[in-house]
């Protein structure tokens, strides 16, 4: 990657974790007004957001300098990181389920819990 990038994947993922967290928050609320279009328009940017954080994770994992049995600090980064990362790509799938059923008028404005709770996840 560019030296731009060098060093500054958590910063990076970070960034795209809270805008993330902007932008589904945007889905739910034009779910609660009826706006199914800015939910189409909201899903596309949070699920976007979710696929571009897991190649900055996998890009990451490629060109750390340690490997998981490098020591106690390589361990905890690999494990945390990659069940964060887990967590996101569960997610993506959970929002990927709900932007589809938005598409096959399964949700109404006052009928969305399986959005809520892919939201809470």
């Amino acid at each position: 990657m560019d030296v731009i990038f060098a060093g500054y994947y958590p910063l990076y993922n970070t960034i795209l974790l809270i805008v993330s967290g902007f932008a589904v928050t945007w889905v739910h609320q034009a779910m609660a007004i009826g706006s199914f279009k800015e939910a189409i328009d909201g899903f596309c940017v949070t699920i976007g957001l979710g696929f571009f954080f897991i190649i900055l994770q996998l890009t990451e994992y490629y060109e750390a300098s340690f490997v998981i049995s490098d020591g106690i600090y390589a361990s905890t980064f690999f494990l945390l990181t990659g069940l964060h990362g887990f967590h996101v790509m569960v997610g993506v799938v959970f929002l990927s389920v709900c932007f589809i059923r938005l598409l096959l008028n399964h949700f109404l404005t006052n009928h969305y819990l399986g959005l809520v709770f892919a939201i809470w996840y």
